[in-house]
């Protein structure tokens, strides 16, 4: 099979543009070369999404991460996507920080990926919406051994499952960071009370009636053998008790209602910050005004040679206020998407209050953090911002 891949590769010599890391970008070059590929390197935004129109392929990696390369990584994602041409993400170190981990989710969440290449803790980030990378390398507690390997190719192929499926985002609508869509939202939410592992929707048959259940994807894959007491539970059911518990929280009190208000958008945080975007503009219009007066002056004559210390500094102070200002930007991005999904939130949250409502994904998927499945006839409902309710199931 590979014998014929690298036939393949050769025959047809595909240009890849490459928007990867300083470390790498060698290597990255000459693998290429050696497999009878041809690389080219594009990150400037006025370059890369014309090079990517001229290519075969795009490779992502977030190794050496900065605010200018973020928004040049996705326009070459979404016009790699409208070519059909593979697209390949390396999410180098995401769950070590928040830049990375929020780039590579929005990578995940706006562009179809061909094939996500990453260590174990990497992968867990892209799953979960948060990890523990050390640094570049997978945390030692997320070591893949004999005894969980099997465990560790299911979760590989679940999430290979989901980001096959999901829909990417398009411009103008609003998706929580780290979920996938899908067409029922407890794939995204459900999972096993006794392994962790997320519980995945299937039809069984019984006396000749067919029945959608959701049962734990360990279970599924393996027995009892990583995952010994989990229980099926029919779909019905499940959504009755979810909406129970939704219902029931909504109704208690007003207080109660208040503070489901109050944690939602704690956890979301709409927080104000300071917004210097105006002094960092006119710190950079002084910064330019006073480099054309220095290529102005040796231009004349009128200095006896150019200030190379003074103009390296002025270069390098106004990199950074320019970076500065696409973080205010991003922010206020974030704020705005925020916002709208709190008046969402609370307008369902609102008409709970006396109006019953039968299961719906979408409520579901905007009130809930988490549904664990405790036993066969109880479920912990955890909400958006951390309240949690129990709620029995009817056996």
């Amino acid at each position: 099979m590979f014998e014929q891949i690298f036939e393949n590769v050769r025959g047809k010599s595909p240009l890849v543009h490459c928007i990867t890391n300083y470390v790498t970008v060698n290597d990255c070059a000459n693998m290429l070369l050696a497999c009878g590929g041809s690389p080219i390197m594009a990150d400037d935004p006025e370059d890369a999404v014309e090079i990517t129109g001229i290519c075969k392929g795009l490779a992502i990696n977030i190794g050496t991460l900065n605010q200018r390369t973020i928004p040049v990584m996705l326009a070459a994602g979404k016009r790699a996507n409208e070519l059909r041409h593979p697209v390949v993400l390396d999410p180098v170190g995401a769950g070590a920080s928040a830049l990375r981990t929020d780039t590579a989710l929005r990578l995940l969440e706006e562009l179809k990926l061909t094939v996500i290449r990453g260590n174990i803790s990497e992968m867990k980030t892209l799953a979960y919406g948060s990890g523990t990378t050390k640094g570049v390398d997978a945390d030692v507690a997320d070591r893949v051994t004999e005894d969980n390997l099997d465990g560790a190719v299911s979760f590989a192929r679940e999430l290979a499952r989901r980001t096959g499926k999901r829909k990417v985002k398009q411009k103008g609508t609003k998706t929580e960071q780290g979920r996938y869509s899908s067409k029922y939202a407890l794939t995204e939410l459900l999972v096993c009370g006794e392994c962790g592992t997320p519980y995945r929707r299937c039809t069984w048959t019984v006396k000749g009636e067919k029945k959608p259940v959701w049962r734990c994807i360990n279970r599924l894959d393996f027995g009892k053998k990583y995952c010994h007491h989990s229980p099926t539970i029919e779909e019905t059911v499940l959504q009755e008790a979810i909406m129970a518990a939704i219902m029931r929280t909504a109704k208690q009190s007003a207080d109660v209602l208040g503070t489901l208000k109050l944690h939602i958008g704690m956890a979301l945080d709409i927080s104000d910050t300071e917004d210097n975007s105006l002094d960092i503009q006119i710190r950079i219009a002084e910064i330019d005004a006073e480099f054309k007066a220095m290529l102005q002056a040796i231009a004349t004559d009128t200095v006896e040679e150019f200030d190379e210390q003074r103009a390296t500094a002025l270069m390098a102070e106004k990199n950074n206020l320019e970076q500065q200002l696409a973080q205010y930007d991003s922010a206020q991005q974030k704020k705005e998407n925020t916002e709208s999904r709190l008046n969402e939130i609370f307008t369902i949250l609102d008409g709970l209050e006396n109006h019953p409502m039968e299961y719906d994904d979408r409520l579901v998927r905007q009130v809930l953090e988490c549904v664990v499945v405790e036993f066969k006839e109880r479920i912990k409902v955890i909400f958006a911002g951390g309240l949690e309710v129990e709620q029995t199931i009817p056996v």
